[in-house]
């Protein structure tokens, strides 16, 4: 298995690119310079710091004790009060964790697993998937995975979970549950073979198989792109817009149901609109998200109307969760903002994870910002990533520059109420109602749709609210992101 222990390698001397004393040039001569002569005499230097770290580690890993030399010499270096980095000590044991688990632990089970799955066919969405439902943490942009050592290799850095399963066991469960019957035996006899390996029980890899076996429903997510004729300006009157529909389960998995090229009135959209939700009646746990010009983010579309049994019709919302979503992130010209979008949403999962909404919430409260004062917080705050509005986005004397903003500094999650009674007649009100849903900023959809359903009478706030939730691993397919 030359190219897994390639990637081993390369693993490993990224992370040691992250100590100070291997970041410098002089030190890490000096580093080389101590290791035992057998093995500094043959490395390969380089004028690039990365290839040179790398050419040091691929030496010293042909050496039995190679690398152990290697991290022991590091040590004193890290230690000495030479490197400046005040994060050396946990840039220093990061690298060797890795080493650890990669190098000094016997890794020979993972190169019998990949002889096993040599002939599984995968895409990189296949293992991106299938490595986030093994482990809990949600942020697999950092590590590249596009085959099956990638995966295995990102696994294994994790230690078991809580319930006493390993990511990996999970892992190669997953995909025994998608092979062919020859080889998923296989794979369920490496799993039993090497429970104690991995630290789990043979009971746990028992339970992760009838947990999987159990069949799995997927939510389903009507994605509708209102898209503005280019030929009209936004502030004419009359403007025609172009519809698009999609019913989306995950990122494989996504079926085009309307698109064509002519341009009609948002009321002609309305009642197209219901027609197509039709044809989606049987998705299960259906979500309406639409996408939307800057101009129309406050269109009421959880009240349109859809025809139902015996010529009666329901409010959207009342019948489903809707959201809106920023149809101007999604431009070539916001293409550069797509990091920014993805680190805020990252920022949300983690920290709903951790049980601290306060770090990644923000209420403004009612005047107090202007749209440059609030661009100029959320730059300084970048954790935040769910904004509460009480004003309508609309409002000519304040709102209508705010949302540019906030969709330029990529936060990815606002609540606003539009324009009613109660916001002028009740103002505390409304302050207090989007505090109490932002303090269960993981709900927010489920709340607003309660809110909705309850709202009998117009004048209820639950009628007046609009949430921009924009995910951005949830897209069109002619719409997946790339960073540029």
């Amino acid at each position: 298995m030359v190219e897994f222990r390639i990637k081993r390698e390369l693993r490993l001397a990224s992370a040691l690119e992250e100590c100070a004393s291997m970041r410098d040039r002089h030190r890490r001569d000096s580093i080389v310079n101590d290791l035992p002569k057998e093995i500094s005499a043959l490395v390969e230097r380089d004028e690039t710091d990365f290839v040179d770290i790398k050419h040091i580690v691929s030496r010293c890993a042909m050496f039995p004790n190679g690398l152990l030399d290697l991290f022991s010499i590091l040590s004193i270096y890290e230690h000495s009060g030479h490197a400046k980095s005040s994060g050396k000590s946990k840039s220093y044991e990061r690298a060797f964790t890795l080493y650890t688990i990669h190098f000094l632990e016997n890794t020979s089970h993972l190169d019998e697993l990949l002889l096993i799955v040599a002939n599984l066919e995968t895409t990189p969405n296949d293992l991106r998937r299938l490595c986030a439902e093994c482990v809990s943490k949600n942020d697999l942009l950092e590590f590249e995975i596009v085959s099956l050592d990638d995966a295995l290799l990102y696994l294994s850095e994790f230690p078991v979970k809580s319930d006493g399963i390993h990511p990996v066991a999970h892992f190669v469960e997953r995909l025994a549950s998608l092979a062919p019957t020859e080889v998923a035996k296989k794979l369920h006899e490496w799993t039993d073979q090497n429970c104690n390996r991995l630290g789990m029980s043979l009971n746990a890899s028992q339970r992760i198989r009838i947990k999987i076996a159990q069949p799995k429903v997927l939510p389903s997510y009507l994605l509708v792109e209102i898209a503005p004729d280019p030929n009209k300006s936004v502030e004419t009157n009359y403007q025609l817009y172009q519809l698009s529909v999609w019913l989306w389960r995950q990122p494989d998995d996504s079926t085009c149901l309307y698109r064509d090229d002519a341009f009609r009135t948002i009321t002609d959209i309305e009642k197209e609109l219901g027609r197509l939700i039709d044809m989606a009646v049987d998705a299960y746990d259906l979500t309406v998200e639409v996408f939307l010009p800057f101009a129309l983010m406050s269109l009421d579309i959880d009240q349109w109307l859809r025809p139902v049994e015996f010529g009666e019709s329901e409010k959207l919302g009342r019948n489903y969760h809707v959201v809106v979503r920023s149809w101007d992130r999604m431009t070539p010209e916001a293409r550069k903002l797509i990091s920014y979008w993805r680190r805020r949403w990252q920022e949300f999962r983690s920290g709903l994870e951790a049980g601290d909404t306060q770090q990644i919430v923000h209420l403004c409260e009612r005047r107090k910002y202007s749209s440059g004062e609030l661009y100029e917080h959320l730059i300084k705050n970048a954790r935040k990533a769910c904004l509460g509005l009480p004003f309508d986005i609309n409002d000519s004397m304040f709102g209508e520059r705010l949302l540019p903003q906030v969709v330029r500094t990529g936060v990815p999650i606002a609540l606003w109420v539009r324009e009613c009674d109660v916001m002028r007649n009740n103002p505390e009100l409304i302050q207090g109602t989007l505090h109490e849903l932002l303090s269960r900023a993981q709900e927010l959809p489920e709340s607003i749709h309660r809110m909705r359903v309850q709202a009998s009478d117009h004048a209820q706030l639950g009628n007046h609210l609009s949430l921009m939730w924009d995910d951005p691993e949830r897209l069109p397919a002619n719409y997946r992101l790339q960073t540029p």
